[in-house]
């Protein structure tokens, strides 16, 4: 269809060397034209729509149906207690619920003296860990352009569990890995300057719409929470062994505070819309 397109444009531009003499035959020409124009750009409109449904391709190595224990910290994993930790919050007053609430509804929470103490000291624990293992530190905004969240596979995808800025293209950020992947966005990097090791905190913003009717108690699945996050780019012949890293340096941040966990491989059934291989870190 392209090249008919491109050929009544020729005979357009070409009648239209002739003056008024083929001023109709241009004219029926144009309305030709214009229609054969419109239906191109449906039909690229609507392979574009079924393109950005396509899932990433897993990696090869991939387990298919069920998640793999890559390893396990040598502390206990079966801790037995009898208390949880929304226990722990409130007798320590740790989280204000009822503050929380007043102000925001579920999904978020307050916290005070103590607790704001423990975030705080929490993410300048990881950003100065992070920066020790050689990666940049960004401070980074929290709203950002539409197709920045397109870069990432987080539109179109996931849309609904996005917070979106009424009559603008602001986004709230679902995660600090957004603006750090875009910050090269439609730049050409130098091989040698491989790889690029960025961190960054920040809040993170989640509507959770797909999470209608599943555990939300405490500090779970909230609409705003805190994140230190750690990107890397490079070449892809050596991305994987960069995930492997990666996943050693949050494991770093559990090891120094002595709490027990484990690495799990997700297998393909349960990998994210975007993404090729998952390690999940489960404490």
């Amino acid at each position: 269809m392209t090249q008919a397109i491109n050929l009544l444009r020729e005979e357009k531009n070409q009648l239209s060397k002739k003056g008024k003499e083929a001023a109709e035959l241009v004219i029926n020409l144009k309305k030709r034209l214009n229609a054969q124009e419109k239906e191109l750009a449906d039909i690229e409109k609507e392979l574009q729509q079924s393109i950005e449904k396509i899932p990433n391709f897993p990696a090869l190595d991939t387990p298919l149906k069920e998640n793999k224990i890559i390893d396990e910290t040598k502390h206990n994993w079966e801790i037995k207690h009898n208390f949880t930790y929304e226990k722990i919050a409130r007798e320590l007053k740790i989280i204000d619920e009822k503050a929380s609430i007043k102000l925001s509804g579920s999904r978020f929470a307050v916290y005070q003296g103590l607790g704001a103490q423990l975030v705080q000291s929490l993410i300048n624990l990881m950003l100065n860990e992070q920066k020790k293992k050689g990666y940049q530190l960004f401070n980074v905004p929290y709203l950002v352009h539409s197709q920045n969240l397109y870069h990432v596979g987080q539109l179109p995808k996931f849309k609904e569990d996005s917070f979106k800025i009424e009559n603008s293209d602001f986004y709230l950020i679902p995660t600090a890995e957004v603006p750090l992947v875009n910050l090269y966005q439609n730049e050409i990097l130098n091989e040698s300057d491989l790889p690029l090791k960025l961190c960054a905190y920040s809040p993170c913003f989640r509507a959770e719409a797909g999470a209608a009717g599943q555990e939300n108690k405490g500090l779970i699945r909230l609409h705003q929470f805190h994140k230190v996050e750690l990107v890397r780019i490079t070449q892809p012949e050596n991305s994987y062994q960069h995930l492997k890293e990666i996943v050693e340096d949050a494991r770093n941040i559990l090891h120094l505070l002595k709490i027990p966990h484990r690495v799990i491989e997700l297998c393909a059934e349960e990998l994210g819309f975007s993404a090729a291989k998952i390690y999940v870190i489960e404490v």
